[in-house]
C-alpha cells in the first residue's frame, strides 16, 4: 500500500499535497460559493499546477495580515517582494541590504495599520494566540482532506480574516436573497472542513470564531474594525450535510475520473475556451 504524503510547512501547498488531500480551497473552487461560480476546468488545471491564478491586493493583504500573527511576515514579504514593496525601495534594499530601505506599497501600509489596530484589543489577542498554522489531516465521506489552523488552543478554533465591512451584504442572485460576507465567500465551508479535522485527531467538537479585521477608510484614511464572530455550530453543521453530498464528486473529478466541464465565464475559460460557434444577439442575454 502507497504510504500517505506526510504534511508539513513546506509541501501543504504543493502539488502532490493537492492531488493528495482535498483542501477547502479547492473544493469551493470546484463547487463555488454564493460570491463566487465554481469551475470544474479552473479548479483543476489550479490543482494540477498548470494555473497560478493571479496575485490581487485583497489576497495578499489577506496573506499579509495571517503571516504577522503566525510570524511568518518576514518570510512572506521575501517571497512577495515584488508585490508588496516599490521597485525603487527593492533597488536600494538590494545594494544596501538593510530592511529599513523597503518601502511598502500603499495597500501594505494599510495593513499594518490593520494589524496595530487589532493588537490593541486583549481579546482579539486571546482568540488568536493558540497554536498557529496546525496543519491536521482528515477525512469526509471517505475523502482525504487537509487544512491549517489559524489558531488552535484546545478550547476553540479561530480562523483570521481581512474583510471590506463586516456590515456589508452582498446579494447572490442565484439564491435570490442578500447575504454577510461569511456566507457569501464560503467560510462556512471552511468551518466544516476544520471543525470536522480537529474532531477527528482530538476527539473535540470545538466551536469556530473569525477574527475579523476590515479594510474600511473614512476620508480615504484607513479606520479598520476588529471583531470576533462566532460562527453557529448549527449553520457549520447543516452546511457539512451539503459538503458530505458534493464531496466524492469533486474529488473523483481532482482524481482524473472525469472530464472536467467549463463555467465558461472564469478568467481560465476566457484565455482557454476555443471559439467554436457564432452565437446570436439574444444568447448574451442568457446568465450562465
Amino acid at each position: 500500500m502507497k504510504k500517505k504524503l506526510l504534511l508539513n510547512e513546506q509541501n501543504y501547498h504543493s502539488k502532490e499535497a493537492r492531488l493528495t488531500y482535498l483542501d477547502c480551497s479547492t473544493y469551493k473552487d470546484v463547487v463555488g460559493t454564493p460570491g463566487r461560480k465554481g469551475c470544474e476546468c479552473r479548479a483543476l488545471a489550479i490543482a494540477k499546477g498548470e494555473y497560478i491564478p493571479p496575485k490581487t491586493d485583497a489576497l495578499m493583504i489577506g496573506g499579509y495580515v495571517d503571516a504577522y500573527f503566525d510570524n511568518s511576515l518576514a518570510q512572506f514579504c521575501s517571497d512577495n517582494m515584488d508585490y508588496i514593496f516599490t521597485k525603487a525601495s527593492i533597488k536600494k534594499f538590494e545594494k544596501s541590504g538593510d530592511p529599513d530601505d523597503l518601502e511598502r506599497l500603499k495597500a501594505f501600509e494599510q495593513a499594518d495599520i490593520m494589524i496595530k489596530r487589532a493588537k490593541k484589543e486583549d481579546m482579539f489577542m486571546k482568540y488568536v494566540e493558540g497554536e498557529t498554522q496546525k496543519i491536521l489531516i482528515a477525512e469526509i465521506e471517505g475523502v482525504p482532506i487537509r487544512v491549517k489552523l489559524d489558531s488552535y488552543d484546545g478550547k476553540r478554533i479561530t480562523d483570521i480574516k481581512t474583510a471590506a465591512s463586516m456590515t456589508e451584504t452582498y446579494y447572490a442572485k442565484d439564491l435570490g436573497q442578500r447575504l454577510n460576507f461569511a456566507e457569501y465567500y464560503g467560510y462556512i465551508e471552511q468551518a466544516y472542513f476544520y471543525v470536522t479535522a480537529v474532531e477527528q485527531n482530538f476527539g473535540l467538537h470545538l466551536p469556530f470564531y473569525l477574527a475579523v479585521i476590515t479594510k474600511e477608510k473614512h476620508n480615504n484614511e484607513p479606520h479598520p474594525r476588529v471583531a470576533i464572530i462566532n460562527i453557529p455550530d448549527k449553520l457549520i453543521m447543516d452546511k457539512g450535510l451539503e459538503i458530505k453530498s458534493k464531496i466524492k464528486d469533486v474529488w473523483s473529478l481532482i482524481k482524473g475520473e472525469y472530464e472536467p466541464i467549463p463555467c465558461g465565464t472564469c478568467e481560465w475559460c476566457a484565455d482557454n475556451l476555443p471559439l467554436e460557434k457564432v452565437i446570436s444577439l439574444d444568447e448574451l442575454l442568457i446568465e450562465v
